[in-house]
């Protein structure tokens, strides 16, 4: 019921529509048809209504971590244990995490690997240098020739995904909202 060839008539609509509570992704899904037929007649376009994201994450906090520490346990704890501590009190990046290995990390600093292979010094606390590192290094399990920090239960890497399940599965033990 728009005339296409009077933009102000189109405006005017999207007001219409606006004014009636109609969500900004709704009216960018018109806009964007409409700049298709304006980009046919050889026309400027409209520009889309900025959007907010539907959902802002709550940043982890220290109560979420003593949660998640607390939720810990079985043959997995300390690798659990160490793994919360570094991505809460380092900040690396779960791929970094992941990429670790025995030669990176080197008295109170440990070298991360991040986007496009890119290295970076990262200072390791004395909480876990004295504690969660060396614990778990005690009933870490590696085959012979494996590097990662991080291992299975069979000795072999641990892989990205394993990491990322093993920490969904803990968050969700806990009953903690966390994605690093």
């Amino acid at each position: 019921g728009v005339d296409l060839d009077k933009r102000e008539t189109f405006n005017n609509w999207l007001i219409s529509k606006r004014k009636k509570d109609v969500l900004d992704r709704t009216l960018n899904n018109y806009i964007k048809y409409y700049n298709r037929w304006l980009e046919f007649r050889n026309q400027v376009k409209i520009k889309p209504f900025r959007t907010m994201p539907s959902f802002v994450p709550r940043r982890a906090d220290l109560d979420d971590y003593h949660k998640l520490m607390a939720a810990c346990r079985g043959y997995s704890a300390e690798r659990m244990r160490l793994i919360v501590d570094l991505l809460f009190k380092t900040g690396i990046r779960m791929g970094e995490l992941q990429k670790i290995t025995l030669d990176d990390i080197q008295g109170d600093q440990l070298r991360v690997t991040g986007k496009g292979q890119k290295t970076r010094i990262v200072y390791l606390p004395e909480s876990i240098r004295r504690g969660t590192l060396p614990e778990y290094l005690r009933v870490r399990r590696a085959k012979q020739g494996v590097k990662m920090l991080f291992t299975n239960m069979y000795g072999e890497p641990l892989t990205y995904n394993g990491i990322r399940g093993d920490i969904y599965n803990l968050a969700r033990r806990a009953g903690v909202h966390f994605s690093p």
